[in-house]
C-alpha cells in the first residue's frame, strides 16, 4: 500500500501564490494539503479551499510570531497523526512560496515514499529566486519557469564546515507516534532519540518576491513603521535580516541594482555584505531544467 504524504502550508496574504504551490504538491503525490493561515486580509484562504486544500486553522496576531506559528504547526502534525495512526506516513511542512523537489527531479511524494523505513528525516538545500522584471511570476504557475536566476542558501555551522541543508522540510513518523517536532523557520527538527535523515538532497525552490506591486503591497503590511510595525518581534529575533532586509532592498532588486542589495539572513553567516552576485538556478540544480525550463 502506498506511504501517505501530507503536507501543510502556512500563509499570510499569499493569494498570488498559494493556489501554484497546492497544485505543486498535488502533482507531487500529495495526499492532502493543509492550509494554516496567519488571518490573511486578501483571498489566500479562498484561492486554497478553491485548489483542494483543507483549512486546519486560521488564527489572527497582531506581530508576526514565528514560534507561534510553527507551535501550532506541529500541534496540527501531532493531533493527525495520533488520530489516523498510520503504520507509516511522512508530513511536508512548507510556507506558501517554498516549492519543494525531490533528488533528480523526482516528485518529492514519490522520492519520499521510496525512501528506506529507517530514514525519518529529509533536509534541503534552497535556492532564492530572484525577480528579474516588472512582471516575474504568472499567477497559478511554478515560479522557476519565470525567474530564472538567484541565490543558493545552504546553512553555515560548526565554524566553517558549511550544512548541505538550509531546512529539512519532511519528517516521517510511523505508527501514530508523533516524536519528532520541528524549530522555528522549519530549520531543524528535534526528537529524544536518533533520527535517520536521508543523505539524498532535495531542493526547495523559493520565491519570496514575485511581482512588484504585490511584493511591495504585502512587504509594506509587514515591514512598514515603527516598533510597531507587524514584523517587528521577527526582527529582533533575526537581527533585522528577514523580511525587513527585503523591504529595505525593494527599490535596488527591482532596479536590478545587484550590487547594492544586501543578502538577506547574514546572522547565520556572522558578518554583512552589500551586493548579490545571482546565478542560473538551472545550472545548480540542472536535473530540474527540463521540469521547469524544457
Amino acid at each position: 500500500k502506498s506511504i501517505p504524504v501530507f503536507a501543510i502550508i502556512s500563509t499570510w496574504n499569499d493569494a498570488d501564490i498559494v493556489g501554484a504551490n497546492i497544485l505543486h504538491c498535488f502533482e507531487s503525490g500529495c495526499d492532502e494539503v493543509w492550509v494554516l493561515d496567519n488571518d490573511s486580509s486578501d483571498d489566500t484562504v479562498q484561492t486554497a479551499l478553491r485548489h483542494g486544500a483543507k483549512i486546519a486553522e486560521t488564527y489572527r496576531t497582531r506581530f508576526y510570531n514565528d514560534d507561534l506559528r510553527i507551535r501550532k504547526q506541529n500541534l496540527i502534525i501531532r493531533h493527525n497523526v495520533e488520530d489516523m495512526s498510520l503504520a507509516d506516513c511522512w508530513w511536508v511542512t512548507l510556507d506558501a512560496d517554498e516549492f519543494l523537489d525531490g533528488p533528480n527531479g523526482m516528485p518529492f511524494g514519490e522520492a519520499l515514499r521510496r525512501l528506506p523505513s529507517e530514514i525519518r528525516v529529509v533536509g534541503s538545500p534552497d535556492f532564492d529566486l530572484y525577480p528579474s522584471g516588472r512582471t516575474s511570476y504568472v499567477v497559478g504557475h511554478h515560479p522557476a519557469k519565470f525567474m530564472t536566476h538567484g541565490v543558493s542558501r545552504r546553512m553555515l555551522c560548526h565554524g566553517d564546515a558549511i550544512c548541505r541543508h538550509w531546512k529539512h522540510p519532511a519528517v516521517r513518523y510511523l505508527n501514530g507516534v508523533y516524536d519528532i517536532s520541528m524549530h522555528r523557520g522549519n530549520h531543524f527538527p528535534a526528537s529524544e532519540s536518533v533520527w535517520p535523515e536521508s543523505n539524498l538532497d532535495f531542493w526547495i525552490l523559493h520565491a519570496p518576491l514575485r511581482n512588484e506591486r504585490e511584493s511591495r503591497e504585502r512587504l509594506k503590511l509587514l515591514c512598514d513603521g515603527a516598533e510597531n510595525r507587524r514584523s517587528a518581534g521577527d526582527d529582533e529575533v533575526t537581527w533585522g535580516n528577514g523580511a525587513i532586509r527585503r523591504f529595505q532592498n525593494l527599490d535596488a532588486i527591482y532596479e536590478q541594482r545587484w550590487r547594492d542589495v544586501q543578502h538577506p539572513h547574514l546572522q547565520w553567516y556572522g558578518r554583512e555584505w552589500r551586493g548579490l552576485a545571482l546565478y542560473d538556478w538551472a545550472k545548480i540544480i540542472p536535473e530540474l531544467k527540463q521540469k521547469y525550463r524544457p
